[in-house]
């Protein structure tokens, strides 16, 4: 078996990371889809989960992350993290991740540590504006995390949009493609998401 195609997708949160990942396994028929957010760390029992920075790469195991996907690249299966959002830990029982063509993986910081960017075979960088970010954002965590608009907003304002120009920005740098997305639903966000593969 040829060794998987990996591809790397990164973007502000809300940027659209995660629909656009799904879109191309969808497209591929036999990929793999992961998420970073699986890598993060359990909030400490002793910490309260308002005073810890989700967005600060610090609370993410990247390195974990480049080992789990190297050992995917040489054919290896291997044992992941799986991050719980309502509980801010990781579950007790790990994810079985297997070799695919096509492994496809999203998340903020993919592109910070080296050891991360030498494993992908194309490197995606979505580019949308932070305030249609912060509204898709508001939009997703009021109902998938059970989170309120106010606290949101306060976060994004205070930890989200900071983190994001001091450690995601910088790194478009290193794309191999930067992904301006069509309206979903249309004839050009199809031709968009099966150029990628071409």
């Amino acid at each position: 078996m040829n060794p998987p195609r990996i591809i790397g997708i990164v973007g502000a949160s809300g940027s659209g990371k995660t629909t656009v990942a799904q879109e191309l396994a969808e497209l591929t028929g036999n990929a793999s889809l992961m998420s970073q957010d699986n890598y993060y760390i359990s909030l400490p029992d002793h910490i309260d989960a308002r005073d810890w920075n989700f967005d600060d790469p610090a609370v993410i195991d990247l390195e974990h992350l480049a080992r789990d996907l190297a050992a995917l690249k040489r054919g290896e299966t291997v044992e992941g993290p799986r991050y719980i959002f309502s509980t801010h830990k990781r579950a007790p029982e790990p994810v079985t991740l297997k070799p695919a063509p096509v492994i496809i993986i999203e998340g903020l910081f993919l592109f910070l540590p080296e050891s991360l960017r030498s494993v992908f075979d194309l490197k995606i960088f979505i580019d949308v504006p932070l305030e249609i970010c912060l509204e898709r954002r508001v939009a997703r965590d009021v109902v998938e995390r059970g989170r309120t608009a106010e606290i949101i907003r306060q976060r994004w304002a205070e930890q989200v949009e900071p983190m994001y120009r001091k450690y995601v920005e910088p790194t478009r740098v290193f794309a191999d493609l930067l992904l301006v997305p069509e309206e979903r639903g249309t004839p050009e966000r199809e031709e968009q998401i099966q150029n990628i593969l071409e």
